[in-house]
């Protein structure tokens, strides 16, 4: 099924009083057949900070999880890239500074436990392995 998807990211001008401020940018590209050919993937690899955002998702019947999968797994990225792109998503959200500190603490918590999580059930697959 063809859909869109919808990247932002923010890049820091080098040039005169751009300088110092963010210029963010977003770029759709409609009906990408594949997303293995996105440019978002260059953006990353370039240490752009990137932004995945749900493009009508009541429409496609697609959920946030499902863009980051379809990030992960089309993009070949590792766990630090998934961990940036959803940091990048509250870092670069529209909330109070006091609310994003919170929300970032609250995911890295979060996070942490997913982590710990993730490495108890490698162990154990290999515990069953012998």
């Amino acid at each position: 099924m063809k859909r869109s998807l919808t990247i932002f990211f923010s890049l820091l001008l080098f040039f005169g009083f751009f300088q110092q401020k963010r210029s963010f940018i977003q770029t759709r590209y409609e009906d990408v057949d594949d997303l293995r050919n996105h440019p978002a993937v260059l953006y990353i690899n370039s240490g752009l900070p990137v932004v995945i955002c749900p493009d009508d998702p009541a429409i496609w019947k697609s959920t946030f999880s499902h863009d980051f999968y379809e990030a992960f797994m089309s993009w070949g990225l590792d766990l630090r890239c998934l961990k940036q792109l959803a940091m990048n998503s509250l870092i670069y959200s529209a909330m109070e500074p006091e609310e994003k500190e919170r929300a970032l603490e609250f995911w890295r918590d979060k996070w942490k436990k997913f982590i710990n999580w993730l490495n108890d059930y490698k162990v154990e697959q290999a515990a069953l392995r012998r």
